[in-house]
């Protein structure tokens, strides 16, 4: 009796044991979300067609920066809500369990994770591992302008029990605009992952894409142990340093999986220096070795593997390629880090407002080529080569290698890629069109001081009056008539009006029926876009 008392006490131990494990390995709803994706009608047809589309798109990105020894990656920051989905009556949520400060360590990891931050757990000397130049920003501005945490407590009834069949229901109890902030909601369980996202190339042309688009984690996987200081952060004993998120972050930017979700060598996850490998892989691989796959030894660091948090440190240069090409060709991406939208939402702060490098902007291929504004007070435009964040800092003007002072307006508000410098009125040497040298100097982190140019004057687009009372005229000099779009936003960046115009010289806005306030009205063209901060008087 005792015997069989024995057996059947370690048998079921041992199954305790089993199911223990297989609930702590990494699980993450990727393939379940395709699968239902798949079950809509249209979706391949749409997804063949992104992928298409997509390819060529960033074929030629490459080729053009290939061309262009002078550019530099881009810097983007990505506005975030976190929408805490909590039990009514519930420990877990407000008041208990999920504290600001663990979703909060969170965003934290995923910026040492994107950005490969030097003594953190981001941090790695893979030979392919990269800075991603990728920020995230807990939003302080809601979609209505009003101050925010970007992180909002709501009751919800499904929290503890949530199954990604069930996923549309659950975001719409609470959402932001999912083209203006990076939503990530936050629910007490998951029946069968710790987290899940679309891909980008799945939301192109989904008609759901405005009401799903976004990030799912489980609330023990959101937040890091190594932040929790002097209070105990409620976490899985196995993934606790918040690498959940930053996997699934990497296929909210169009990252796959490193196996390409097949369980063989014939997986692919479009990314070349991710090597072929087989099958999901779990746990820690002992160091210095690493499992032989497929004729290449698994890159079992990369965020995009299903290994232990504290064995995850890699994105590679070809997976930080593949998410700047969703952040720049997905417009509902590029939206993010539009610097209108940084503004609105509150992420646009001064520690990220110097430039990394300058560039003139131009006309032409040619860096020395820059065709520049001309009216009763000049303006040169530069455009800051990080592409991110206003530039705050003085921008000294030569012309003919003669000073003009040390001058920076805010003419350009709207894009703060683009910093105008306008030349104090004692100093104006472009009183006719025509050639000049110009040196352009300011605070920079990494690239050149200072820029040259030949500077070609012309008459480019203006305001005028400004400030204005009853009508506003857009003057223009373009080569030929062609179709103008104007748009004009309030401060909030909310879009007011806009029209397309068949023009070549002005556009007159004679029926502004708005209140007297500050406006920013963009003008775009071609390839062109200008934008104006406006003041409408009494």
């Amino acid at each position: 009796m005792k015997n069989s008392f024995r057996v059947l006490f370690w048998s079921c131990l041992f199954l305790l044991l089993i199911t223990a494990h297989s609930h702590a390995q990494r699980s993450c709803g990727h393939q379940s979300m395709f699968n239902n994706l798949s079950q809509q009608e249209g979706f391949h047809s749409r997804w063949d067609d992104t992928r298409m589309r997509l390819k060529r798109w960033e074929e030629g990105r490459i080729g053009r920066m290939q061309a262009d020894s002078a550019s530099s990656p881009a810097l983007y920051r990505i506005p975030v809500v976190v929408h805490i989905l909590y039990p009514p009556d519930s420990l877990y949520g407000r008041g208990g369990h999920l504290t600001l400060e663990q979703v909060r360590s969170n965003i934290e990891v995923l910026n040492e994770d994107f950005r490969r931050i030097f003594g953190s757990r981001g941090y790695n000397q893979h030979p392919v591992g990269t800075d991603a130049q990728i920020e995230f920003c807990l939003a302080t501005r809601d979609s209505s302008g009003a101050p925010s945490q970007g992180i909002v407590y709501v009751p919800y009834a499904g929290s503890a029990t949530h199954n990604m069949g069930n996923d549309r229901p659950m975001k719409d109890v609470s959402r932001w605009p999912t083209d203006r902030y990076l939503n990530i909601w936050v629910v007490q369980n998951i029946s069968g992952a710790l987290g899940y996202s679309f891909l980008a190339e799945w939301m192109d042309g989904n008609p759901d894409r405005t009401f799903v688009d976004g990030v799912v984690v489980s609330a023990r996987y959101m937040g890091s142990r190594d932040k929790q200081a002097n209070q105990s952060f409620w976490l899985d004993d196995t993934y606790e340093l918040g690498r959940t998120l930053t996997h699934e972050v990497g296929h909210y930017l169009n990252l796959w999986h490193t196996w390409g979700d097949v369980n063989d060598c014939s997986g692919d996850d479009y990314v070349d220096d991710t090597p072929t490998c087989s099958g999901s892989f779990f746990g820690c691989p002992p160091n210095p070795s690493r499992p032989m796959q497929c004729g290449f030894p698994r890159q079992t660091e990369n965020y995009m593997d299903y290994t232990d948090d504290p064995c995850m440190s890699v994105f590679s240069v070809g997976q930080s390629t593949r998410m700047h090409t969703a952040l720049n060709f997905f417009s509902f991406r590029q939206q993010l880090w539009d610097s209108l939208n940084l503004i609105t939402t509150g992420c646009a702060d001064p520690e990220f407002l110097v430039a990394d490098s300058l560039l003139l902007e131009r006309d032409t291929v040619e860096l020395k080529s820059f065709v520049m504004q001309y009216d009763e007070s000049p303006i040169a435009r530069v455009v800051n080569a990080s592409f991110q964040g206003l530039h705050r800092h003085p921008v000294d003007f030569q012309i003919d290698l003669r000073p003009l002072g040390s001058l920076l307006s805010w003419q350009n508000l709207a894009v703060p890629t683009r910093f105008d410098g306008r030349v104090a009125s004692g100093g104006l040497v472009f009183d006719v069109p025509g050639l000049y040298g110009m040196r352009i100097s300011t605070q920079t982190r990494k690239g050149p001081p200072f820029v040259d140019a030949i500077v070609r004057v012309k008459a480019p687009a203006t305001v005028y009056p400004n400030p204005f009372r009853d009508e506003l005229v857009v003057g223009l000099d373009l080569e030929s008539p062609q179709m103008v779009n104007w748009q004009l936003f309030n401060t909030l960046g909310q879009l007011l009006a806009e029209e397309q115009v068949y023009t070549q010289s002005a556009i007159r806005l004679s029926s502004f029926t708005f209140p007297a306030s500050s406006y920013l009205l963009r003008v775009n063209w071609a390839s062109q876009s200008h934008t104006f901060r406006l003041v409408k008087v009494p």
